[in-house]
C-alpha cells in the first residue's frame, strides 16, 4: 500500500453505508479509507480544503486537501483529527453534488447540482459560499464515486452552494 493516499478500493473489514448512486457507469470506485504516513488505514470522515479550486477545462482540481477522522466523545459531540493530506483531487465538471435525497418515503428523489453549477453558485468554490473552505466533502452524508481515471463523479454535501438556499441556480431534481 502506498502511504499518504486515498484508498479507492474496498478495505477488508471496513464498513460503509450504501447510498443511492445516480451514476450507473462501469468502472467506478468508492472511497473507503485513507492510509496515513505510517501506513495505518484510517476511516475518512471529511475531506476539506482551504487551498484553491483550479478550473482545468472539463474538471476542477482542488489543492491542499485535508483528510479528517471523527472521534465520538459523547452522544452528541465529535472531535475531528487531521490524519493526513492529499496534494490535490480532481472533480469532473459534470459530477453530481447531491444536496438532498429521500429513499425511505416510497418516493426515490434526489436533488443535486452539476459541479459546474455548484461552483458558480458558490462564487468559485466547491463549498457553501458562507464557509471559509473552498471544498468540503462529508463522508457521512453520502458515498463518493470515482471514475476509472480517479476523478470524482458523484458525492454528497449537507450544504447548498449559496447562503440563500434558493435552489434556482442549477439544482436538478430526479425522481426515480
Amino acid at each position: 500500500m502506498v502511504k499518504n493516499q486515498l484508498i479507492k478500493e474496498k478495505v477488508e473489514g471496513a464498513d460503509i453505508a450504501y447510498r443511492h448512486i445516480l451514476n450507473k457507469e462501469e468502472a467506478v470506485d468508492y472511497l473507503y479509507n485513507y492510509a496515513d504516513a505510517n501506513g495505518q488505514v484510517r476511516e475518512v470522515s471529511n475531506l476539506l480544503s482551504k487551498g484553491q479550486v483550479i478550473d482545468r477545462g472539463n474538471y476542477y482540481e482542488v489543492t491542499d486537501v485535508q483528510v479528517m477522522e471523527a472521534h465520538q466523545v459523547s452522544s452528541s459531540k465529535f472531535e475531528f483529527e487531521l490524519v493526513g493530506t492529499v496534494d490535490s483531487i480532481k472533480i469532473r465538471k459534470d459530477a453530481k453534488i447531491i444536496v438532498y435525497g429521500v429513499e425511505d418515503t416510497g418516493i426515490d428523489e434526489t436533488w443535486y447540482y452539476p459541479a459546474e453549477a455548484y461552483y458558480k453558485a458558490a462564487g468559485g468554490k466547491l463549498a457553501a459560499d458562507s464557509h471559509e473552505e473552498v471544498f468540503e466533502l462529508d463522508t457521512d452524508m453520502a458515498i463518493q464515486v470515482y471514475d476509472a481515471d480517479g476523478y470524482i463523479i458523484e458525492y454528497g454535501t449537507p450544504y447548498y452552494p449559496d447562503s440563500n438556499d434558493s435552489g434556482d441556480d442549477g439544482l436538478v431534481i430526479v425522481r426515480q
